[in-house]
């Protein structure tokens, strides 16, 4: 299983990027793209490798959920009874 969640912290308008060279940095007082957003798009090229170049490869399961940063509320209301994965990669 691999699972990351959707949201992120404040402040998230207004968010604004520079290239420095091999670099990428807000501009601002901004988040940028770790938390969580870099999780969610290492699992979806992940997925999307696997299926472009036809890996062969054993179950997968994805899990994305919400709410994590006001309080675990998506993990702590997940329905861990649909997931059959012995094993997880959570970021």
């Amino acid at each position: 299983m691999l699972s990351a969640h959707m949201d992120t912290i404040e402040p998230t308008e207004g968010i604004a990027f520079a290239v420095e060279k091999d670099r990428i940095r807000s501009t601002g007082d901004t988040v940028l793209g770790a938390d969580d957003k870099s999780a969610l798009a290492q699992i979806l090229e992940a997925a999307t490798v696997l299926q472009e170049n036809r890996i062969s490869h054993g179950d997968i399961e994805i899990v994305f959920t919400s709410a994590e940063e006001r309080g675990l509320h998506g993990a702590r209301n997940l329905d861990f009874s649909g997931i059959r994965s012995g094993h997880a990669l959570v970021a």
